[in-house]
This record gives structure tokens, C-alpha cells and sequence, in this order.
């Protein structure tokens, strides 16, 4: 199936539309070519298949593209080896995951499984369903895991060299890392086992501060989303003497408290 995207006016990154999105978009591409409209948390959107555009009540618009899938061997070559990640089920939650990236070859306990989730970003952070995967893996010929290792690699290298990118990719993380779906806080004995693999994958973005997370969790017993953000925010920002730290900047209570602890010494 044909993957949909929009752009996003002020990144101009692609953004990939929910695979129902997608299935009713090739739809009405393959037959009417009419204007569908779509849902998105409640608002209403309008896609016009002639234009290529997005459209809300309020005036705004944004470009769409479309991008064929696979097809012939590399196409059924990419089905078979969906099908073997899910079975006979079509969608795999967390009490599957480790058989289901052993499969994958991919390490659970790694940074890797957090760029799975990166790239294939899925509708339930807690949960893959078979269609979003075989979306994924048929725009990107993905047919075997030695293929899924090779596109990691450049995601990997390439959040090395975006700050943007790392940040949502981090954001990412913590969305999968949480207890439940709903949750809005980890625990700060699990974060910190998470916490060191995420640093792994910024590389030379990061600026080791190895004080800070031992700092913060003498202050707190679970991270919020924005505590994780600000942490990795800080690592990337701000050098090892702290001398570029901007305290007019919008820091959490915590980091500002660390940052002046270590300034006093």
C-alpha cells in the first residue's frame, strides 16, 4: 500500500499519516480522486487529492505527497517477512516485544529498539499492529533484518547531527518507556536505566554531565516528561564548565538547583 504524508510548514518535515489515513487517502486516489476528510483528535482536515494539499476550517494548509510501495519479489520478500513477525496476530504489544525484536534482531535493552519505534512511529507507543509495520517496511524495502540494521545505522548517524531530530527522538523514548500508555511519569530507578543508552545514541551531541542525573535523583522519585526533555535538553546545550548555561532560559527547579550547587563549589 501507498504511503501518505504532510508537511509540516514551520520544519518542513514529512510527516506519515495513521495507516487508516493512508488506506482511505489510496482509495480515494486509485478511484474519485475526491477531497477526503479526516480526523485528527477531534478536528477536521481536508485533503485534496488534485491539489495535493491539507486544509483545515481555519485557513491553514499544508503540502501532502504519496509514495508508492513495494512491489514484485522485494514487495513479497517485505509480506513474508512481516508475517513472520506477527504470525497469526495483527498487532504485538509488550508482553510480545522480546520475542518480537529477537525476531528482528534488534537489542531491547538498547538504544536500537528505541530508533525502531522512532522510524516505524507507531499510532500506540505500547503496541505495533501488523499494517503500520508492513506500511514501514514496504516504503523502505525492508526485507530481512540485515536491511532494518542498515536504515538504523543512518538514523542513528543522522540524529548524531540534528539537535531537532535527537529531541524527538529522546520524547520518543520516553513515550515507550513509560509503565502504561496513560502514564506521564517513569519511575527514577527505571529512568536511569534508560537514561544512559538514549545518551549512547546522541554521541558527540552530548556533553557528559555525570553528576547531573545523580543530582536530580536525590530530588526526585520519578521523572516527568518535561524533566526527561530538560535533562537531555541540558546535554546537549550546555558544555562540561557550564559557562554557556543561560539561566533566562526555561529550566526546571531542579537543574537550575544542580547548576547552582556545582557554580558555589
Amino acid at each position: 500500500m501507498a504511503i501518505w504524508f504532510s508537511q509540516d510548514p514551520r520544519s518542513g518535515e514529512w510527516m506519515r499519516y495513521a495507516p487508516d489515513d493512508c488506506r482511505l487517502l489510496e482509495k480515494s486516489f486509485q478511484t474519485n480522486q475526491k477531497p477526503v476528510e479526516l480526523d485528527f483528535a477531534g478536528a477536521k482536515f481536508i485533503v485534496d487529492l488534485k491539489k495535493m494539499t491539507q486544509s483545515n476550517s481555519g485557513g491553514g494548509s499544508r503540502k501532502v505527497k504519496r509514495e508508492a510501495g513495494s512491489t514484485g519479489t522485494g514487495g513479497s520478500d517485505c509480506a513474508k517477512f512481516v508475517n513472520g513477525l506477527f504470525a497469526e496476530a495483527d498487532s504485538v504489544d509488550v508482553n510480545g516485544f522480546q520475542n518480537f525484536f529477537d525476531k528482528l534482531k534488534v537489542d531491547l535493552t538498547t538504544a536500537d529498539s528505541y530508533v525502531f519505534v522512532y522510524l516505524v512511529k507507531p499510532k500506540e507507543n505500547w503496541k505495533f499492529f501488523r499494517v503500520e509495520v508492513q506500511d514501514f517496511f514496504s516504503a523502505n524495502s525492508i526485507i530481512d533484518p540485515a536491511s532494518l540494521a542498515k536504515l538504523m545505522k543512518t538514523t542513528k548517524a543522522d540524529l548524531q547531527q540534528d539537535k531537532t531530530a535527537f529531541a524527538k527522538f529522546v520524547d520518543t523514548a520516553f513515550c515507550f518507556s513509560r509503565n502504561t500508555p496513560t502514564s506521564n511519569v517513569i519511575p527514577f530507578d527505571e529512568a536511569v536505566q534508560y537514561i544512559p543508552q538514549l545518551e549512547a545514541a546522541g554521541g558527540k551531541l552530548i556533553t557528559k554531565h555525570p553528576k547531573l542525573l545523580e543530582f536530580m535523583g536525590s530530588k526526585l522519585r520519578s521523572m516527568a516528561r518535561d524533566q526527561w526533555q530538560q535533562y537531555f535538553k541540558f546535554l546537549v546545550n550546555v558544555n562540561a564548565s557550564l559557562s554557556n548555561f543561560n539561566p533566562d532560559e526555561c529550566w526546571s527547579t531542579v537543574i537550575e538547583d544542580y547548576v547552582e550547587s556545582v557554580q558555589k563549589k
